[in-house]
């Protein structure tokens, strides 16, 4: 399990459970797209005992918590180096710090699909398409190309959008650090004004869903309450006073999410591409409450901070999250190109069979998640603490001790 990290200074718990959801709904949702399988248990009277019908079609929204969240983390450091904790910010550092966490187990997944192919959404290569394929995913530009767009690895898009948006937030910071409130209201309002003239004079392609500048109010909302959070510990001599109104402001947001996820799942649009716009124009709806969740989770009770969202469980999800986030579309699909015999057969994964995507889906899980900590605890975080270089002195040092 993953050690905790209650003696990281500014360590909030509540980030780790808000991460491993996340986590999980995106995968119910993928794992749905691979099997269109609905997931309902009945009893013997034929009664619905538990129906995760909403969630699998609605688990996307774990997308925007992904880039709320982003924000959060980003913003954080530089929240409480504004309030006295921490130094000034080395945008230096700061890029290399990213570089360090996001690219070792991404480039390591790019070179597994060069050897294996099938692990990749590319159908049949070329020597011009291979090529096209991993240059945008190495530059992260796939998104500037319908036929790259999640070419090799399914989930890079989103890569795309964060990595896009690291080159913005200098300036994004230095916005907030100057009126954070009014920064937030601001780049609000034109994600939106941006959003609504894309619908009105684009086609909503995969090229034009992969624009970060139609994201910025997500990433906002999270350095905004970023801010807060580290405003409140500094300014608010009596916060324990707030943990039961704070609590319940969770509650509601949560409520209010579960209703949003609903109404889109119950909105009668006519096809997808209707649906993308829906999804598209009303984002504001969903974002805020998540924003004030995690704020509001920040100075609720221990049991909610610690028992629910920073238990070790969901310390564990969130620290293999970036891995497993990585790797598990691109499982699902080179299973479903090379199925395992005894689990099921080609023909039952192309008919959708649901017993045999039961299986597929709890094998896809099983494997996604060993590579996901092998890759994690073996690559990954050693890493980000060595860097290039003493990573692989430390590897060479291990092999001399053998």
């Amino acid at each position: 399990m993953n050690k905790r990290a209650d003696s990281i200074p500014g360590y909030l718990p509540v980030l780790d459970g808000v991460r491993a959801l996340s986590l999980i709904l995106i995968w119910v949702f993928h794992v749905w797209q691979q099997s269109w399988v609905f997931w309902i248990i009945r009893g013997a009277d034929g009664q619905t005992i538990l129906n995760l019908d909403l969630f699998q079609r609605c688990g996307y929204i774990a997308i925007d918590v992904f880039f709320v969240l982003s924000g959060f983390c980003l913003f954080y450091p530089l929240a409480r180096s504004m309030f006295g904790d921490g130094k000034p910010t080395d945008w230096i550092a700061f890029y290399k710090k990213r570089a360090r966490k996001i690219l070792p187990s991404y480039l390591f997944l790019l070179l597994v699909i060069f050897l294996v192919k099938d692990l990749g959404y590319v159908n049949e290569y070329t020597a011009e398409n291979g090529f096209k394929q991993f240059l945008s995913s190495l530059t992260f530009t796939s998104t500037a190309d319908a036929m790259t767009h999640g070419g090799l690895v399914s989930t890079s898009w989103t890569l795309c959008i964060e990595v896009q948006f690291y080159l913005l937030f200098p300036a994004i910071a230095w916005l907030f650090k100057k009126r954070p409130v009014l920064s937030c209201l601001g780049i609000g309002v034109l994600s939106v004004l941006l959003r609504l003239w894309a619908v009105t004079h684009l086609p909503m392609s995969t090229v034009t869903q992969g624009i970060v500048f139609f994201y910025l109010d997500l990433f906002a909302y999270g350095m905004l309450a970023a801010y807060f959070v580290v405003w409140a510990q500094k300014r608010l001599s009596r916060a324990d006073v707030l943990k039961l109104p704070m609590t319940l402001i969770a509650v509601v947001c949560l409520y209010l999410i579960y209703q949003y996820m609903k109404w889109m799942n119950g909105a009668q649009i006519p096809d997808m591409d209707a649906a993308t716009v829906h999804r598209f124009i009303y984002r504001p709806l969903l974002n805020l409450p998540i924003a004030l969740f995690l704020f509001a989770s920040c100075f609720s009770y221990g049991f909610w901070q610690k028992g629910i969202w920073g238990n070790r469980v969901a310390a564990f999800l969130s620290t293999i999250s970036y891995n497993f986030y990585l790797w598990h579309q691109n499982i699902h699909i080179y299973f479903k190109r090379h199925p395992v015999p005894i689990l099921y057969t080609a023909e039952e994964a192309a008919n959708h069979a649901h017993q045999p995507m039961i299986w597929f889906s709890l094998f896809t899980l099983a494997v996604s998640l060993l590579i996901s900590i092998a890759v994690t605890y073996l690559l990954e975080r050693p890493m980000y603490r060595y860097g290039f270089c003493g990573y692989f002195k430390k590897i060479g040092d291990w092999f001399k001790k053998k």
